[in-house]
C-alpha cells in the first residue's frame, strides 16, 4: 500500500510538471519576426526622405539606427501633430517601433519643452490636511 502511494505521488508530480513545461513552451514561444512594440528613447540625427536616423545608448557608446516610416507613422512634437520634415537634429524622441522588425515605425514623439507641473501639486511632501511635517495635528 505504501509503495502504491509513493508511485502515485511520483506520477502526479511528473504529470503536473510536464503540464507546466508545456504551458511555458506554448506561451513563451515567439513567432518568427514578431516582437512587442516597446517605445525607446533616442536622439534624432537626421531625416533622409522617409527614413529617420536616430542615435541611442550612452554618449560614449551611442549606436545609430535607420528607421523606416510610412504614411501611417504618427509624428508629434510637444503633443501637437507634426511631420517628418519638422524633426530636427539633436531632438530627443520616444520612438514606438512597428509590430515586426521589418515594419515601419508606428510613432515618433518629440518633447522639446519640459512637461508642465500640475497646478494642485504640493511641494516637499506637504500634507494635504495642513498637518505639520512632524505629524502633529494643526490647531
Amino acid at each position: 500500500m505504501r509503495l502504491a502511494t509513493h508511485v502515485l505521488a511520483v506520477l502526479a508530480f511528473v504529470a503536473f510538471s510536464s503540464m507546466a513545461f508545456a504551458e511555458a513552451d506554448a506561451g513563451g514561444a515567439k513567432k518568427e519576426g514578431v516582437h512587442k512594440a516597446r517605445p525607446m528613447m533616442c536622439k534624432i540625427v537626421r531625416v533622409d526622405g522617409d527614413k529617420v536616423v536616430v542615435s541611442s545608448g550612452k554618449a560614449d557608446a551611442a549606436k545609430e539606427s535607420t528607421l523606416a516610416t510610412d504614411a501611417t507613422t504618427v509624428v508629434t512634437i510637444d503633443g501637437q501633430p507634426g511631420a517628418l520634415a519638422d524633426l530636427k537634429a539633436d531632438q530627443h524622441a520616444q520612438v514606438t517601433p512597428g509590430a515586426t522588425a521589418d515594419a515601419p515605425v508606428m510613432k515618433i514623439e518629440v518633447l522639446t519643452k519640459a512637461p508642465a507641473k500640475k497646478e494642485g501639486a504640493k511641494k516637499d511632501g506637504a500634507k494635504k490636511d495642513g498637518a505639520k511635517k512632524n505629524g502633529a495635528a494643526a490647531h
